[in-house]
């Protein structure tokens, strides 16, 4: 009996230790998935990260909502921000007033400004780009689409496709490049006080360099001509504001309207009748298209041509004194990466692309008799004309 219970006794202790080192072992195992010193920390996020990988703001018709980054799992290895599948591909537009080289720059910068922020298009985003030819009824149409969209960010080139955007894409987030002056256009009080949800580039043109670089290479100059278009703010202000630089170097700046692109050469052809010395050609919507036309003619009657617009040395300019049109879509780019990452764009102000270039044709100025002075020729690039095949 005593053995039978002694046997009994090594039995339950043997049954007891068992489940403890059992239940032991399922607790140990509890706390290390469980433990927050052994919880997964995601790795931060390097710059350029992309929108899946942080919350983004998109407006809708109930206001302004967050968009929260996909939830990392505790349980496998974290994606990387370059794999990380996003919650949904982000809408984005681009819309254009006209069809130009200009705009071409703007369109490519915008792209490029869009991949040096991190997004890649189709893993991050869709794209669609209109374009209006030139159109007024054709670029309103084109806006009340795009509202219609609710695209996650509006983006805009030339004034025209601004002013249309902020009449249509009402509380779509825009961000603008390829125009003179967003304030003028009906963006806000100044650069810093504007609409909420507007924020973009300018590419207002150096007038007062302009006028100064006119004086030192045609030192008796006393009239320069331009043509405008009535019905573009942009030119308008162009205009004005090419005349008031000009008046502080004693040039009288003759300024003949066009109202559609076909009037160019015709205008061209009144504007070298009024006695000028040279062309001084602003930046236009209506008449770039047929901006070589503007050089034929004024060549035609002796007379060389200044640009604001670096492509047309390729048309016979002598001179073009230029923004960079795609580093302004870069910027401009970039600034919408903030915007999709959530940045507000009323805290951004409005801001002139940071990129100017002179450059000389010194082929065209030979043609009319113009000697480039030195101190010019050595802050300038000489324009080299591409070989013909």
């Amino acid at each position: 009996m005593p053995r039978t219970l002694i046997s009994l006794g090594l039995g339950l202790a043997l049954i007891a230790g068992t489940s403890a080192v059992l239940l032991l072992s399922d607790l140990n195992h509890r706390g290390r998935r469980t433990s927050p010193a052994a919880a997964f920390v995601p790795p931060p996020a390097p710059s350029g990260r992309r929108p899946a990988e942080m919350p983004v703001q998109t407006t809708t018709d109930q206001g302004s909502v967050a968009i929260a980054a996909p939830a990392l799992s505790t349980g496998a290895p974290a994606a990387t921000p370059d794999t990380a599948a996003p919650t949904r591909l982000l809408k984005l537009r681009i819309v254009s007033y006209a069809q130009s080289e200009v705009c071409e720059d703007c369109l490519r910068g915008l792209k490029d400004g869009l991949a040096r922020g991190g997004l890649v298009e189709g893993r991050d985003f869709t794209l669609r780009v209109l374009n209006a030819h030139g159109d007024m009824a054709t670029l309103s149409s084109i806006m009340t689409s795009v509202q219609a969209d609710q695209p996650d960010l509006l983006m805009t080139i030339t004034t025209p496709a601004l002013q249309a955007a902020l009449r249509k894409a009402v509380g779509t987030p825009i961000v603008f490049t390829g125009i003179g002056d967003a304030v003028r256009a009906g963006a806000g009080r100044s650069e810093t006080d504007h609409l909420p949800h507007v924020t973009g580039i300018t590419t207002r043109s150096a007038f007062v360099g302009m006028a100064h670089v006119l004086r030192e290479v045609m030192p008796g100059a006393r009239r320069a001509g331009t043509l405008f278009s009535p019905a573009e703010i942009n030119s308008v202000f162009y205009r004005d504001w090419l005349a008031e630089a000009l008046k502080s170097e004693g040039i009288e700046l003759v300024a003949v309207p066009v109202t559609a692109s076909v009037e160019t050469a015709d205008a061209t052809a009144v504007l070298c009748r009024e006695r000028i010395d040279a062309v001084c050609q602003i930046s236009d919507n209506t008449v770039l298209p047929g901006f070589g036309q503007i050089v034929r003619k004024a060549g035609e009657n002796g007379l060389p041509v200044f640009s604001f617009d670096s492509n047309q040395l390729k048309n016979g300019v002598v001179l073009a004194l230029a923004r960079d049109f795609y580093q302004a879509g870069i910027e401009a780019g970039e600034l919408g990466v903030r915007v999709l990452r959530g940045a507000d764009p009323a805290t951004i102000p409005f801001a002139n692309v940071r990129s100017e270039r002179l450059i000389v044709n010194p082929v065209a100025a030979a043609r009319f008799g113009l000697a480039l002075p030195e101190s010019l020729l050595q802050r300038a690039e000489v324009f080299v004309p591409a070989k013909k095949p």
